[in-house]
């Protein structure tokens, strides 16, 4: 699971708030959940499936969600409008969809021109898959923060593992 900014978010807080005074002013916007809940939420061992409860966080520590979720260093970002965990992942969603980034949209379109630029022929080139797996790779190591290659590596090395277990079953 992804670690989160919630300790670090208490920890800083002036003055700082502890976990139960936290836990209390979820309870008083009506959450319901367990200490021990809040604390795994905080460790990174589980995740709310309550998108509620990191509103709710955000809230009271004047952050966005994806801030307080790890998926971004800017405190707030109203101005990119990211209010809710969906808004985010439909965002994410088409930055993945753009050619840059999507392995998938390795076909490319070569335009041959003619005369007084007129448009000659059109064709569709399509790129070696590996190949293209390298270049998304490539854009993504040179675009993300250091802070962001480490968890996108440590992603990468997590479903290597994953994927060997199921190799031995």
């Amino acid at each position: 699971m992804i670690k989160n900014r919630i300790k670090e978010l208490r920890s800083s807080a002036n003055p700082k708030i502890t976990l139960k005074e936290l836990s209390e002013k979820l309870r008083e916007k009506g959450l319901l959940f367990t200490d021990s809940q809040l604390s795994q939420y905080e460790q990174g061992n589980r995740s709310p499936r309550n998108d509620d409860i990191w509103r709710a966080l955000a809230e009271i520590f004047d952050v966005s969600v994806p801030y307080l979720t790890g998926f971004t260093n800017i405190k707030n970002e109203e101005t990119q409008g990211f209010n809710t965990v969906e808004e985010f992942e439909e965002y994410r969603q088409k930055i993945f969809n753009n050619h840059k980034y999507n392995p998938h949209a390795g076909a490319e379109l070569k335009q041959t021109f003619g005369p007084g630029k007129s448009l000659k022929k059109i064709e569709i080139i399509e790129t070696d898959i590996k190949e293209r797996y390298k270049e998304v790779a490539n854009n993504l190591v040179r675009d993300l923060s250091d802070e962001n290659n480490e968890k996108w590596l440590e992603y990468g090395r997590l479903l290597i593992q994953e994927q060997k277990l199921k190799e031995k079953l």
